[in-house]
Parts: C-alpha cells; sequence; structure tokens
C-alpha cells in the first residue's frame, strides 16, 4: 500500500509537470512584421518580420495569414525590409500584395528566413519596387501557389533573377509576372511548368532590355491561354535569343514569339524535331523569325592563354540534367539543384560575368563520363562556377583527364576515376573539402595569369606525382586574403617542371599559390629599396615574407636599385634581368641564382663604380675604396663581374 503511495504521488508530480510544460508550450508563436524609424532624420523606416510570443502593439502586424499590406499607408517611408531568423518557424499562407508599390524599398536581408512552403498566392508581392536592384528568390518554395500575377511587375531596376528552384505546376495565373523590368537582359524559365497556366496577359510587356529568354518542355501554351501583348515592347528580343534546351518540344499552340524578327534561336534539338522545314534562312518557328538555329560561336582562353573560338556551343540552363559530349557555355547565372552529367568529352566556358552553380546533395554535382575541360574567357569580371557535391561524391568529376584552363572555380573536391591526369593551367581555383584534388594519375598546377590562384586542402596523386609545370613558380601565402603576405615557401622552377616531394605536399596543403612570374629579392632589416610601392612614405611593402625575412618581386624589364648601407656599397644594377637574389645579413656578399638560358655574352653582369673595403698598411685599417672609373671612355673602366649560377665555370683573372 505504501508502495502503491509512493507511485501514485510520483505519477502527480509527472502529470502536473507535463500540464504545465504543456501550458508554456500553448503559448503560440505569433507570425508578424513590425515598422521602426531608422532616426536617420529622413523619416525612413525598417519593416522587420519576427516570429515569436508577442503581444501586439503599435506599427505590428499578424502576417500568418493575412493579404495585402496592412502597413500600405507608410509604404513609401519603408526602405529596408529584414527578416529575422526566428521567422523561418513562420508559415505563411499568402504573401499578396506584401512589397506592393514599396518605391522606396533599396534593402532586403534575410529573405532566406522566408519559408513560403504553404504559401498560395505571391501576385503583386514586389510589384512597383522600383528602385529594388537584387532580390534572391532562390530559398522559394512555390509548390503551392497558384498565383503570381504582378509579382515582379514594375522591378525597374533588377537586374537578375534565379528562377531556376521555382516550381510552377500549380500556377495558373502569370499575367503581367515581369511587366515592366527595364533592366533584366535575361530570364531562364527552363524549369517552369506552365501546363496549368489559363493566362499570360503581357507577362514580360515593356521589358525593353531583355535579350534571351530560356525555355524547355514544360513551357506549355494552350490554344486558350490568355497571351495578349505578351511580349510587347520588348525590344531587345528583335535580334535577341531564344534558348530551348532538352529532350523534347514545349507544346505551344500559338505562334507567340512574333516579337523576334531577325533572332537566333540556340537548341540542342534539331529542325525536324523542330517541325522547320526548308533549309533556307531565316527559319520561322512560332511566329519568330530566326537567322540560325542551333548552337552558336564562343570565345574561349585556350590552355596557352590565347583565344579561341568554339563553333556550335550550346548554353547550360537550369533544366539540364544529361548532355552529350561536346561544347557548352553559361549564358547567363543559372542554378542546377541536381547533378550535371556529360555522357561524353565535355568542354564548358564559363562566361565572363555569369556564375554556374551546381549543387546535389547525395553524389557529384559535375559528373563527366569521359574528359571534362573547363575554359574561361579572360575579362575583367571571369565567369564562375561552384560545385558543390553529397557526402558520396565529388564537387567535379570525371571517369577520365579533368584540365581547369581559366574562370574561377570552386568545388568540394575534384577527383577523376582512371589513369587520367587533372592539370589546372589556369583559372581562381579553390578546393574546399576535405578530398581536396585527388587523382589516380598525376596533378599539374599551373597558371596563365597574375591573377589566377589554387587553393586546395589536399592534394592527392594516389601512386602519382604531384608537379609545378614547365616555367611555373608559385608562392605558397599562409592565407587566401591578398593583404596577409606572410607565405611559407616558393615552389616551381623558373624553366622545368618539377616534382613536389612529401614536406611541399603537406606545406602547400590549405595555402593559397599565388604566380611568381618574375624574379624576386631577399633582403636583410635595413636595406633601402627603391622601385616598389612604399608603405608609409619611406618603408616599401613587402610582396611576401617567409618566417618574418621580407621578399620583393621585380618584373621582367624592372630595374630596382637597392642599397646595403651597412656595407659601404652604393648599389647594384640589375637591369632587368630575372634573378632570385638573396643578400645574407652580415656577409657583404650577393648571390645570383639565373637560369642557364639567361647568361649570354651580350647582357650586362657587371657594375662599375664599385665601392669597397681594403686594408691600408699604412692606417693598419681598413678603407673605403672605389674601382677605377675612366670618365672619357667609361667602356675602359674597371669591371666588376656578378658571379651567376649559370654560364661559364671557368672564370679569367678579374675583378
Amino acid at each position: 500500500m505504501i508502495k502503491n503511495l509512493h507511485f501514485s504521488a510520483r505519477a502527480a508530480l509527472t502529470l502536473l509537470f507535463a500540464v504545465l510544460t504543456m501550458e508554456v508550450w500553448a503559448e503560440t508563436k505569433t507570425a508578424y512584421a513590425v515598422l521602426t524609424d531608422n532616426n536617420d532624420g529622413e523619416g525612413t523606416k525598417t519593416l522587420t518580420f519576427k516570429c515569436e510570443v508577442h503581444d501586439l502593439g503599435t506599427n505590428e502586424w499578424d502576417v500568418s495569414k493575412t493579404s495585402g499590406e496592412p502597413w500600405s499607408s507608410q509604404r513609401n517611408t519603408i526602405t529596408k525590409v529584414v527578416f529575422e531568423s526566428s521567422f523561418a518557424d513562420a508559415r505563411p499562407q499568402n504573401c499578396e500584395s506584401w512589397f506592393i508599390f514599396c518605391q522606396n524599398l533599396t534593402t532586403i536581408e534575410g529573405i532566406e528566413y522566408l519559408n513560403t512552403c504553404e504559401v498560395t498566392n505571391m501576385s503583386h508581392m514586389f510589384n512597383g519596387c522600383t528602385k529594388l536592384t537584387s532580390l534572391d528568390v532562390s530559398n522559394f518554395d512555390t509548390r503551392q501557389v497558384k498565383a503570381m500575377f504582378s509579382m515582379f511587375c514594375h522591378c525597374h531596376q533588377l537586374t537578375n533573377l534565379d528562377l531556376s528552384n521555382f516550381d510552377t505546376s500549380e500556377v495558373t495565373n502569370m499575367s503581367m509576372m515581369f511587366m515592366n523590368c527595364h533592366q533584366l537582359t535575361n530570364l531562364d524559365l527552363s524549369n517552369f511548368d506552365t501546363g496549368k497556366v489559363t493566362t499570360m496577359l503581357q507577362m514580360f510587356k515593356g521589358s525593353e532590355n531583355l535579350a534571351c529568354l530560356a525555355i524547355s518542355k514544360g513551357f506549355k501554351v494552350a490554344g486558350s491561354t490568355t497571351t495578349t501583348t505578351m511580349l510587347d515592347g520588348c525590344t531587345a528580343l528583335k535580334q535577341g535569343k531564344l534558348i530551348l534546351m532538352g529532350t523534347d518540344v514545349p507544346n505551344i499552340e500559338q505562334d507567340i514569339f512574333g516579337i523576334f524578327t531577325d533572332g537566333t534561336l540556340i537548341t540542342n534539338l534539331t529542325k525536324e524535331q523542330l517541325g522547320i522545314t526548308g533549309t533556307a534562312t531565316p527559319y520561322t518557328w512560332k511566329g519568330g523569325t530566326f537567322k540560325s538555329v542551333g548552337g552558336v560561336s564562343v570565345q574561349y582562353l585556350d590552355e596557352n592563354g590565347e583565344t579561341k573560338t568554339a563553333d556550335n556551343a550550346l548554353p547550360i540552363t537550369a533544366a539540364c540534367t544529361t548532355l552529350p559530349g561536346g561544347w557548352y557555355y553559361v549564358e547567363s547565372n543559372v542554378n542546377l539543384n541536381h547533378t550535371l552529367t556529360f555522357s561524353g568529352d565535355a568542354k564548358l566556358i564559363l562566361s565572363d560575368g555569369c556564375k554556374m552553380v551546381v549543387e546535389n546533395t547525395n553524389g557529384h554535382a559535375i559528373s563527366g563520363d569521359d574528359n571534362l575541360t573547363i575554359y574561361g574567357q579572360g575579362g575583367e569580371t571571369e565567369g564562375g562556377l561552384t560545385a558543390t557535391g553529397g557526402p558520396n561524391g565529388n564537387g567535379i568529376f570525371a571517369k577520365d583527364a579533368i584540365t581547369i584552363n581559366g574562370g574561377h572555380v570552386e568545388a568540394t573536391s575534384i577527383g577523376n576515376g582512371h589513369e587520367r591526369d587533372i592539370t589546372i593551367n589556369g583559372g581562381q581555383v579553390k578546393v574546399f573539402g576535405q578530398d581536396g584534388i585527388h587523382s589516380y594519375n598525376k596533378i599539374i598546377l599551373g597558371w596563365n595569369k597574375a591573377t589566377d590562384y589554387i587553393y586546395a586542402t589536399i592534394y592527392n596523386a594516389i601512386d602519382s606525382p604531384v608537379k609545378t609545370a614547365a616555367g611555373k613558380r608559385f608562392i605558397a601565402y599562409n592565407a587566401a586574403s591578398e593583404d596577409d603576405i606572410s607565405a611559407s615557401r616558393v615552389i616551381g622552377d623558373a624553366t622545368n617542371e618539377t616534382t613536389l616531394d612529401t614536406d611541399q605536399l603537406n606545406d602547400i596543403a590549405g595555402k593559397t599559390l599565388r604566380p611568381l612570374d618574375s624574379y624576386y629579392l631577399a633582403v636583410p632589416t635595413g636595406t633601402v629599396v627603391t622601385g616598389k610601392t612604399e608603405v608609409d612614405g619611406t618603408t616599401p611593402k613587402p610582396d611576401f615574407t617567409i618566417d618574418g625575412k621580407p621578399y620583393y618581386i621585380f618584373k621582367y624589364g624592372d630595374t630596382p636599385a637597392f642599397t646595403l648601407a651597412d656595407y659601404g656599397q652604393d648599389g647594384v644594377e640589375v637591369s632587368g634581368l630575372p634573378i632570385d637574389m638573396a643578400v645574407t645579413d652580415r656577409v657583404p656578399t650577393i648571390e645570383f641564382q639565373m637560369r642557364n638560358d639567361d647568361v649570354n655574352i651580350t647582357s650586362k653582369f657587371y657594375n662599375t663604380a664599385v665601392k669597397y673595403m681594403d686594408w691600408d698598411d699604412t692606417q693598419k685599417k681598413l678603407v673605403e675604396k672605389t674601382t677605377f672609373v675612366n670618365e672619357e671612355n667609361p667602356e675602359y673602366s674597371t669591371k666588376v663581374y656578378i658571379l651567376t649560377g649559370g654560364g661559364a665555370t671557368t672564370l679569367r683573372d678579374d675583378w
């Protein structure tokens, strides 16, 4: 009986605790927006979205289910929108007109915390945000959305929209969706499924700079779909590009592309598949007139940094999954949330100003069944590729050789299968995953431009060497930032290919390898160096340091002058030779290490009027002297020759 009483008391306490806990959790979180002053003296405000246990006050609104913008009377004061991390717990059901006519809105932060998985209406969501220059909707879950009417209408300053993650299979209304988006130049709608859309009225109207439109088999237009003035005013499309990549022709039952009067239809589909008859240009398709149908010519930089042209190249769009071998290029910013597979020998051009992101949570991001070669175009804004593989795959994988000749390439790992090399000839390459760069054959590191670099967490050539390419040297900087000049070593050779040993490989892992495209000078503390940028008006800034010792890089053709004040020597005339120069701290000796092919009888490897210390037996001390100088005939002055690492091995009797 006592035992049962004890159990009952314990059970009662447990039940009481559970009830109290339930009461605490019963306090429902509220998804709300609050408008606050920016206190900038101009009356501007910030609209912040939160989700927490909260009693609404002044200028605070519940946004969990309501549509429209209850802050509409103050919308012209809103310059900034912030979604706090707590808002990730919210599940709004209607985003209609949230930011409509917020004409002074310039910034949206934390939009990744907006979970739209239950939203059914996004009409007018950003309509009239005329000053908004960027908008990230790549994480939007649109599977439940039925209306996108005027969603981005009058977004005059938007230059890019990543819609690659949009699922539009339930959408029925796309009227005026992109109307008057004056700065949009490219739209990739290749992931769009418009099978349920009944109206595309004025969908792109007035977007006069839209010059490239990408679609695929999911872009269906029924005969009953309203398409009135769908592309009116899209003047750049008259001579623009219509991209159609995929395995099937979309079911378009209307001639909607009449705006194309001298366009280019870029597609991997044949004319026969498209229903285009005849061989004479121009070609017509769905109301449009096109001067060419198929691939296009695209420039790239080859492995030597020379400009070449690829013919019949095809663009990568968000809908691409498996592609045959051939030439491909990135037309605009594109995101792929699945593996991109090349079934043959593939060559990918990263177009300047464009970025491709490929992410796969389980397996390779990019997978090649043959060789894979990546090129850049060498412009001021290098084209980019970010490839993120899952735990069971690489960022970039190919069964045969992988070659990177340019572009800005980031990957979780780079690996290949067969006994073929992984070669980096150029580009800005960052491999940040734990597997780094791994190959069953050689890994060869090189560069083409001074702005190139290589970073990898590890270099693993299984049973094969890791090498620097012939004539390519690198400085292994400790940090990725160019402001941090500390380095661990210089690798490579100015003439030959070199094999890196285990110590070198361990040392450069996790370091940033930047090109050393000239000669460098190591000087002791207190040495005056001219010809380099000065930090504070007097002290030249070193290009890198190793163990705290400063090194200066001089380009071919430079004539740096440096004075060893402690040694009584006025200077050494280098005359722009490709020299690695090292000066010891205490001994007045200058060592030159020079390639054999740089040594010839016409080069000047001497100085004149050289000061030196000599013993004066009369004074019983060292005195300063200067080698003989013939003022009238300088060629007869005493020449003090420089000892080099190459050239003659037997020296004549001379200075």
